[in-house]
């Protein structure tokens, strides 16, 4: 009996052993120019196991965050602001690579975040030969240094998109037909709050294939 017991309070301790204790981040999100962001939006997302999970939390008054109860692990934090949303695909920012933490078991990690910059808009129109605008066309928008770095959309039912996208990166932007030939794409650099509008004409050769991200830096 006695031996019995004893098995069941190791088997307990092991199990107990077993379970990581759960960790916390916490820190300010402040603008560029250092100061405290209220109300901002943080995306935390586990990239490495066995952290996989995803949480959203919002900044107080102060712009403090606190986000607890995460596995041990690697993660990303992103923060934003609602009207600056990027694209996404597969869980991937196309802005500048979020922050990254390593989390031990039991930590309680400090971390001060700043807000990406501001954001600009790419618009455009997709139009046939004769000028008439085309729906459902899928528009390919990736960062130029990074091809992984995407998001697609499709024009509307009068041939525009919209994106808004981070400044100051180099950008492609790269429009297709049904058949999946991409027919032009242009290379970009937003200033914050800029507007860049764009027309692609359907129709026109090229040796461009594919969703496939050009190469490009800007010139410095």
């Amino acid at each position: 009996m006695i031996k019995s017991i004893l098995l069941l309070c190791l088997l307990a301790m092991q199990n107990t052993q077993a379970k990581p204790a759960t960790s916390t981040v916490e820190g300010g999100i402040f603008t560029a120019d250092g100061k405290p962001a209220p109300n901002m939006i943080l995306l935390v997302q586990g990239v490495f196991p066995p952290a996989t999970q995803r949480t959203v939390v919002r900044s107080d008054a102060e712009g403090h965050y606190r986000v607890p109860e995460l596995e041990p692990g690697q993660y990303v934090l992103y923060p934003y602001n609602d009207s600056d949303q990027y694209p996404l695909r597969n869980g991937m920012f196309l802005s500048a690579s979020p922050e990254r933490i390593v989390l031990k078991s039991g930590e309680h990690l400090r971390k001060d975040l700043v807000l990406p910059p501001e954001a600009g808009v790419i618009a455009g129109t997709a139009v046939s030969s004769d000028g008439q605008p085309l729906r459902n066309v899928t528009v390919v928008l990736c960062h130029a240094d990074a091809a992984k770095r995407s998001a697609e959309i499709h024009t509307s039912d009068t041939g525009t998109f919209t994106y808004i996208v981070p400044s100051g990166e180099p950008l492609s932007v790269l429009i297709q037909q049904p058949s999946g030939l991409a027919l032009q794409q242009t290379n970009i650099v937003l200033h914050p709050n800029e507007r860049r509008e764009m027309k692609f004409v359907l129709g026109r050769r090229s040796d461009v294939h594919g969703a496939r991200c050009i190469p490009f830096r800007p010139q410095t």
